[in-house]
């Protein structure tokens, strides 16, 4: 195993928690990378993030503490026109990193639960195998319904 992975592992493992609180994410590979090790997640509830969060996208099985979006901007530019950064509130990131700490501390419960429900939800939901399946399927229904654009003709004018 390549030197970076394990040391990727050891970071995760000595982490009592991974925040990702981006204003714009796709998908959020740190937040995987987090829940695959059993660590608990404070998430923005946006992009990508929100469908870690929770195992099965159930409320009542979180991944860690999920943190309402408490301002949204639209920004762009000509070839993509309409992108939405989210932001979350510094005082609800406070407060999180706060519940999991007190939580940690107390060795409440819900903080092994927390553990337990990421590496499931790394496991079962974003596995190698039905992650990769997924693309490719989609590759092949995109190329399957991909319609030549019509061919234009330059002239002077």
């Amino acid at each position: 195993m390549p030197r970076l992975l394990f040391f990727l592992i050891e970071f995760y493992n000595i982490a009592n928690c991974v925040p990702n609180i981006a204003s714009a994410e796709g998908f959020g590979l740190s937040s995987l990378e987090a829940m695959a090790c059993g660590v608990p997640l404070i998430n923005g509830m946006l992009g990508g993030l929100q469908d870690q969060i929770y195992l099965d996208n159930d409320p009542n099985k979180p991944c860690g503490i999920a943190i309402p979006v408490a301002a949204s901007d639209l920004v762009g530019s000509l070839p993509t026109p309409y992108i939405k950064d989210d932001f979350v509130a510094v005082e609800d990131v406070a407060n999180a990193f706060q519940e999991v700490y007190e939580a940690w501390k107390n060795k409440d419960p819900k903080y092994d639960t927390w553990k337990a429900n990421a590496r499931e939800n790394a496991v079962k939901n974003f596995n190698n195998v039905d992650m990769v399946g997924a693309h490719v399927k989609e590759a092949r229904r995109l190329l399957k319904e991909w319609n030549k654009p019509p061919r234009y003709v330059m002239e002077i004018v």
